[in-house]
């Protein structure tokens, strides 16, 4: 099991794309079939927040028409996509990288963001989910996509995850609504979530 030490200075573990491509993994995570189970569509703007090595910004930038942002701290990663695009011929993956808090991508853009396997590595998960909303269309969504928090073949350590409890109750005080919930297998499970109207400040 992964027992990775924690991090305090960075918003995400600096992972290696070897490290996030383990077949097991894809397998699970399956990005076509899960964006698809996203109804993720060909005009759709995907921001990929924490995107690691590519796995979900591919896909998206091959599904879709439109802009997918892919952001991360962690310029290797940013290069390791950026050599997947050009290989594949896909011009339309627009890459970030991420500095400080700040998410850099535009207000009211993107209409699905996907922070997968990241939430539960985030120090500062207020500013985070502010950061989500503001960069969300009115009618768009968020998906999370984390780890069960239960002992699984690979993965933080028990006490560093989230589970869907955790999660919606977390996005829900910040007016997130849960749209959908599902496993992607013993490892993973995603929630789906819209933004609401916020009442106050």
């Amino acid at each position: 099991m992964d027992t990775s030490d924690n991090h305090q200075h960075h918003p995400v573990h600096q992972h290696s794309p070897e490290k996030l491509e383990r077949p097991e993994r894809v397998r699970e995570l399956n990005p076509t079939g899960t964006l698809e189970r996203l109804n993720f569509g060909r005009a759709d703007v995907l921001c990929d927040i924490g995107a690691g090595s590519g796995l979900f910004t591919l896909a998206a930038a091959q599904m879709s028409s439109q802009t997918v942002y892919a952001l991360d701290i962690n310029p290797r990663m940013l290069e390791t996509i950026e050599a997947k695009a050009v290989a594949a011929g896909l011009g339309n993956i627009e890459l970030r990288l991420v500095v400080d808090e700040l998410l850099p991508a535009p207000d009211h853009a993107v209409d699905l963001a996907l922070v997968a396997t990241v939430l539960h590595e985030i120090p500062d998960k207020e500013s985070f989910i502010t950061e989500i909303r503001r960069l969300l269309k009115p009618a768009g969504r968020l998906a999370v996509i984390e780890f069960h928090r239960s002992a699984t073949p690979f993965g933080p350590p028990i006490n560093s995850r989230l589970g869907v409890d955790e999660v919606t109750t977390l996005l829900a005080a910040h007016h997130f609504t849960l749209i959908e919930q599902f496993d992607l297998g013993p490892n993973f499970y995603c929630v789906v979530l819209a933004p609401g109207h916020r009442t106050g400040n």
